[in-house]
């Protein structure tokens, strides 16, 4: 889990290496999905994903236009 979060860039973003300095999309929605899976196991093997992680990914991709906001479909 810490080598996940640590590819998490400034702006919200994930990389795909440590040196990246830009946040991918691909990366990103790779990574939220992940996080989520985590979060789905959280109560069983006692891992903890931060929520703001997950916020400011979630923030970071709505940012580029690629992906619709929760709930904004008809």
């Amino acid at each position: 889990m810490d080598r996940l979060l640590s590819l998490q860039r400034s702006d919200g973003g994930f990389g795909f290496w440590p040196s990246s300095s830009l946040g991918s999309v691909w990366g990103t929605a790779y990574a939220l999905t992940v996080l989520h899976r985590v979060r789905l196991a959280e109560s069983a093997h006692g891992v903890v994903v931060p929520a703001e992680v997950v916020t400011r990914a979630a923030r970071w991709l709505q940012r580029r236009g690629d992906v619709e906001p929760p709930g904004s479909r008809s």
